[in-house]
């Protein structure tokens, strides 16, 4: 766990071996920054990235049971594609775990729904 608070880590591992448990654990530790931003006024995300939308439904479930934080599914089976401006704001103003597909972040920080510095810590989960 010491090792993947370093950052840009890359953890290899077959499937069924922990990665998802390894990341629960990871977003966990960042309660505590994402409280303290919150304390200040300033909202803060850990943005977790799942190549696609089945895959954002199953690592969003997973983080909602094993961590004490509010994770918000972004992808387009939710209709973020014709959310509002408001609409975004509310949604992530109750969220402190984003699990998305790529193209829904890469979206919404174009459209400035979202800022990089309110992203305390980024996770991506990828298929090789």
């Amino acid at each position: 766990m010491p090792r993947c608070r370093t950052p840009q880590v890359v953890a290899l591992l077959p499937t069924g071996s922990g990665k998802t448990l390894i990341a629960a654990l990871l977003v966990s530790h960042y309660a505590n920054t994402l409280e303290a931003e919150r304390a200040a006024g300033r909202r803060c995300h850990v943005v977790f990235l799942a190549p696609t939308k089945l895959l954002v439904q199953q690592q969003a479930e997973v983080l909602s049971a094993l961590t004490p934080l509010s994770v918000g599914v972004y992808s387009g089976d939710v209709g973020v594609d014709f959310w509002s401006a408001q609409e975004w704001k509310d949604n992530l103003a109750a969220t402190d775990v984003i699990v998305a597909t790529p193209e829904v972040v890469r979206v919404a920080l174009n459209q400035a729904f979202l800022k990089a510095r309110q992203c305390a810590m980024s996770h991506r989960r990828a298929h090789v």
